[in-house]
């Protein structure tokens, strides 16, 4: 499994039973549709440490770039964007909603600065293991590929027989895209 792959070569290979002789083609497909999805997503869902310096919102909540969150381990908000220990949070400030990602102040609004950020936040975020949508729309989106690659049946874009027109979507199924689209956030 190369690294940012959401699904293993192994799940594929169980799932749709794809013969060992086209491991490398299936492995690069893999690649591919997990590289597709985190564009469609807008993130990396995979969990992982993240340190994010945020512009204050003037609101009492903000949102967090990753989500769902495992742990918060610390949050800071500091004008002068020293982040030190005197800026930091104390866990009875504030309230964290971990699968929004969303973080709520007890006591005010972040504050905004005209000229730069203010709020520091480290925190652990991402699933531990991929949801099961999210395979089945990599196993939809692979299958697809592959078929497209190997057998030139699906994929076909803007094709005219006897004035018959035939389109497919060329590189994600629409159920797979919507799936991927659904762990994108909405902009608030």
């Amino acid at each position: 499994m190369a690294v940012g792959d959401l699904i293993s070569w192994d799940e594929v290979n169980t799932l749709l039973s794809i013969e060992d002789e086209y491991q490398a083609v299936t492995e690069l497909i893999i690649s591919s549709a997990s590289l597709q999805a985190r564009r469609i997503m807008g993130r990396n869902i995979s969990l992982k440490t993240v340190d994010e310096i945020l512009y204050g919102t003037g609101q009492s909540s903000i949102f967090l770039k990753e989500y769902p969150v495992k742990s918060l381990t610390a949050l800071f908000v500091d004008l002068s964007f020293q982040f030190g220990p005197e800026s930091q949070l104390d866990i009875t400030e504030y309230w964290l909603v971990r699968e929004l990602g969303q973080i709520d102040l007890f006591w005010g609004a972040f504050p905004v600065k005209a000229c730069g950020r203010t709020v520091r936040i480290k925190y652990e975020a991402g699933f531990e293991e991929t949801p099961a949508d999210i395979k089945q729309a990599l196993l939809e989106t692979v299958k697809w590929n592959f078929n497209r690659i190997l057998y030139d049946g699906v994929g076909v874009k803007n094709e005219k027989v006897d004035g018959v027109s035939t389109s497919f979507e060329t590189r994600i199924p629409t159920n797979a895209r919507e799936i991927f689209q659904g762990y994108r956030r909405p902009h608030v």
